[in-house]
Parts: C-alpha cells; structure tokens; sequence
C-alpha cells in the first residue's frame, strides 16, 4: 500500500510520556534514552513529571517524515500538547489536535478518540495508526456493555491499533509494528 495517505493518530500519557511505577518499567528502551522533568505547565495545566524517550521521539521523528503520514495529538492535552508539551519533548511543533468534539457520532461510540479513527476510516480511503494507552479497556468495556457489533469498523487491514503499557509507553516492538504496516 505505499503512497497511500496515512493518518496517525497520538495520545500523550501513557503513550509518550511513560508512567512508570519502578525502573523495571523502563528496561525496554536503553536506560541513558530516558529523560525525566518535572515541568510547572502553569494555568490550567499545573504540574508534573513528563517520562519520555528519546529513542521513541527519534522513531516518532522518522514516522512524520514518512512521505503521506499525517500527524494528530488525539489527547485531553489538546492544543496544550502542541504548546506545552512539544517544546519540552521536541516533536508535535506543528501535529494537528483532534478536537473533543465529533460530529455525527452515534451515541454507542462513547469516546471521542475511538469517534476520531472511525470517522477518518469511514470518509476517506486512508489508512490510520491508532495509539493509545486506554484502546484496550474501551474496547472491553464496549463488550462488556453488549456493544460488540460497535466494535466490526475496528476490523480492517486499513486501521493499525498500538496500545502501550501505561508504565511503559511506546517500546521498540510498537515501532516494528508501526513501520511494517507504513511499509
């Protein structure tokens, strides 16, 4: 499929900025990649400590610089991911932000995130790269509440879904993922 427009779709905690609870959760990636800041974000944002990688910016980087990928904060940062979080962790200067809000959205799909994907397999014939922590838990959740025929537009070879280990975030195994299916 290459040369087909790709629509990757990013979410921050859990994702990008890891939330390990011991060093153990951070043995994927080489331990002098890892950066670690506590950050005063200011109003309405507050404070705390960004865990990145920068082995996965560098991988990040080489994603958006794939010819026809298209980058998206899909995140409750929203605009903050572009103006608070990207300077800090270098990458996502100039990613759109997939707003809360989706039109059109059947009320089974509960969550904007999972809205935004559908709608971009739905009206276009691109192909998506969903990242996200929490894909996992709304899709058991979805079962779990009898929706399952909810869940039939997430079966396509069009759609690419990575859920990292909040603890963990991305790990090099994602990537391979990732760049055998932009391949």
């Amino acid at each position: 499929m290459t040369g087909a427009l790709t629509q990757v779709y990013i979410d921050v905690d859990g994702v990008i900025n890891a939330q390990p609870d011991s060093p153990d959760d951070l043995e994927h990636w080489p331990p002098d990649t890892w950066q670690r800041r506590h950050v005063n974000f200011g109003a309405p944002m507050g404070s705390g400590t960004l865990t990145w990688n920068l082995a996965a910016i560098d991988s990040l980087h080489m994603i958006e610089n794939t010819p026809d990928v298209h980058m998206w904060w899909c995140t409750t940062w929203g605009n903050y991911a572009v103006e608070l979080l990207a300077p800090n962790i270098g990458i996502g200067h100039d990613w759109r932000v997939a707003p809360w809000h989706v039109r059109n959205t059947p009320s089974s799909l509960d969550w904007w995130k999972a809205a935004h994907v559908r709608h971009a397999l739905q009206h276009s014939d691109d192909r998506v790269v969903w990242i996200d922590d929490e894909i996992t838990q709304w899709q058991t959740s979805q079962r779990n509440s009898g929706n399952d025929g909810e869940l039939a537009w997430l079966n396509t070879d069009r759609l690419l879904t990575i859920c990292p280990n909040t603890r963990c975030g991305l790990t090099p195994e994602h990537f391979n993922e990732i760049e055998a299916f932009l391949c």
